[in-house]
């Protein structure tokens, strides 16, 4: 099914005239999947800061998900409360994308950002947050060497690619001493079948050109886009529809459209970053998995449910694992899972390792349930993952038990893919529920008010899944030290 998207150039704090274009189009048009946002959203002169404010303090909302790029420079940095790298949710239905990555949607539409300014001819002394570098292109080229790699549907900078413009008439006002090589050189690795950009101030929507991308001969089609509100009156707002690679016929995807050109990036504009420095090691953590045999396994491998393309939060060895640095999360009062503090529990661990341990819940509902705690400290429940075992087969029953009695008590619960990164769509801070099946499928409820406590051990304890109604307070299933500590035991024999 085709993706209904709107694509945007640079706000530059024009958020009610934007957001109230969009509330019309989609009176007449319909409802969009998400408008993706390419340049500057913010302004160094905080033009719209009453406004932004107001949209932060949830008294305004976005009538649409928007994604942004990160700032263009370090003036603007100030409104994206420390998530211009790491990427994250800054107000209701607006969430910042990160430096640079590929995310895929529910629907399975791919979309590749780098944001900010090209920074490769600065001194390291001079290089600021809002600057990428030829470092920054080693993620995608690992991408693109993927044997399965097809490309990505859409491509988001606000640097325009170097270059562009060959085999076509450039637009009035264009400067063609403007846009990177780095960005020529994704696109060409990439294969975007959209790539969008900002920065310029000028619309162009160039005529789609062919790739050089050996059997995959799609065409790609670029965009330019103007300043929402620019006095020019060019084009800033661009619908379109996409039926993302999973899910499009071969014929169609490699359909050419008249009025193709050559590609226009040559060699000279790209072949200075061909062969970009490869880092030394792998920079990936290690995650738990269910449905794997072993104890775990490389971030790199199948992609779990707190797997960011974004280093830094969850992938980032340095704060991770050895080094504590000064980025290590630190507790904000007293933490009772830490095992220096002295009132834990410590009959209840079962296995320290050099990340996480893994304790018996207290009242568990199971013998096997079970805590997965990490050592280090974090403010968020998105580094912290409770295990049940339900019985074999019943999966899909436990999906639809929670989404049934959610219904009863007014909760509502989106079903995402196990590719999803929850980091793009949960800030931390933001409450909300989860639930991760052993099929990687997860149901995730955001709390908007009061949330009962005991929901997840009720929907457990049902009668079609362990049928244990007994067991749905905690306290009613406290063990004694001396039941709780053989009971490790017992758990840690299972699993030698």
């Amino acid at each position: 099914m085709a993706c209904k998207i709107l694509a945007c150039g640079d706000v530059k704090g024009r958020l009610t005239q934007l957001f109230e274009r969009i509330r019309n189009i989609q009176k007449k048009a319909g409802s969009f999947e998400m408008l993706l946002c390419v340049g500057s959203f913010f302004t160094a002169e905080n033009q719209g800061k009453n406004d932004w404010q107001m949209y932060v303090n949830g008294q305004l909302e976005a009538p649409i998900p928007t994604y942004i790029l990160g700032p263009n420079t370090a003036d603007e940095s100030m409104h994206y409360a420390n998530q211009e790298i790491d990427g994250g949710e800054i107000c209701p239905n607006v969430t910042v994308l990160g430096k640079r990555g590929i995310f895929t949607t529910l629907s399975g539409l791919s979309i590749a950002y780098l944001s900010g300014l090209d920074g490769s001819n600065l001194q390291s002394s001079d290089l600021q947050k809002h600057h990428f570098i030829t470092e920054d292109i080693n993620y995608f080229t690992k991408k693109a060497e993927d044997s399965n790699f097809q490309g990505v549907d859409i491509l988001l900078t606000s640097t325009w690619p170097k270059g562009i413009c060959n085999f076509i008439q450039p637009p009035e006002n264009y400067n063609e001493e403007c846009g990177s090589s780095l960005i020529s050189y994704i696109a060409s690795i990439l294969k975007p079948r959209y790539h969008f950009v900002g920065t310029e101030g000028i619309f162009l929507e160039r005529l789609p050109y062919r790739g050089t991308y050996g059997k995959a001969q799609h065409i790609t089609r670029f965009l330019g886009l103007a300043p929402v509100g620019n006095e020019e009156k060019l084009k800033y707002l661009y619908a379109f529809n996409i039926v993302p690679i999973p899910h499009i016929s071969r014929e169609n995807l490699l359909a050419i459209p008249p009025n193709v050109t050559n590609f226009p990036y040559d060699n000279t504009t790209t072949s200075q970053v061909r062969n970009p420095v490869r880092p030394n090691q792998s920079s990936g953590g290690f995650f738990f998995d269910m449905n794997n045999t072993q104890n775990h396994r490389p971030y790199q491998q199948k992609r779990r449910r707190y797997d960011n393309d974004n280093q830094g939060r969850f992938g980032d060895n340095k704060q991770r694992r050895g080094d504590q640095s000064s980025r290590q999360p630190v507790a904000r009062g007293p933490c009772w899972f830490c095992l220096g503090n002295s009132e834990v529990e410590k009959h209840l661990v079962i296995s320290v390792g050099l990340e996480s341990y893994v304790a018996l819940a207290k009242g568990g509902l199971t013998s096997e349930h079970v805590l997965i705690i990490p050592i280090g400290h974090f403010p968020s429940s998105l580094h912290l993952t409770e295990v049940v075992p339900i019985p074999y087969g019943t999966t899909n029953v436990a999906k639809e038990v929670f989404q049934e009695l959610g219904e009863t008590k007014s909760l509502a619960f989106q079903l995402l893919p196990s590719n999803i990164d929850l980091t793009k769509i949960i800030s931390e801070g933001s409450p909300f529920f989860l639930v991760e099946f052993d099929d990687g499928e997860i149901l995730l409820h955001r709390i908007r008010g009061k949330f009962p406590l005991q929901f997840g051990r009720e929907i457990l304890s049902s009668e079609r899944l362990l049928n244990m109604p007994d067991r749905i307070n905690w306290k009613d299933c406290e063990l004694s030290v001396e039941e709780a500590t053989q009971s490790a035991q017992n758990f840690r024999k299972k699993f030698k």
